[in-house]
């Protein structure tokens, strides 16, 4: 496992908004990291039958970890902005007074609000 992480731990985000050459390079630096870890396979003896096993477990295990970490850095932003609403709103913050506070921060914005919403 540890070889195996240490080529995972190689791996970058690919963004968006950044050139095709910087694409097609990091693109291609990722699946040289797909290539490795099939030879870390080989080079530790593991059996034809246990790839997809190995690699199945591994691989929900790791995206386990990443949406449970994800849920854990939403939840802390999640405290932190209903502190903050029900300090300037009030306890118990009302879904109504977001909305309207939405409503006028969205026309500052200029973000179109739905028929609904400007009722």
């Amino acid at each position: 496992m540890p070889l195996i992480f240490a080529e995972l731990s190689k791996f970058r985000y690919v963004p968006t908004f950044i050139s095709d050459d910087e694409r097609r390079e990091m693109n291609e630096a990722n699946e040289d990291i797909e290539w490795k870890i099939s030879k870390v396979l080989e080079d530790n003896g593991i059996l034809y039958r246990e790839i997809d096993l190995i690699c199945k477990n591994l691989a929900t295990a790791f995206q386990a970890i990443m949406e449970n970490a994800g849920r854990r850095a939403n939840n802390m932003c999640a405290v932190v902005l209903s502190t903050l609403a029900k300090e300037k709103f009030g306890d118990p913050l009302k879904l109504k007074d977001l909305a309207s506070y939405y409503g006028v921060k969205a026309k500052e914005l200029g973000i179109k609000l739905h028929k609904t919403q400007t009722e």
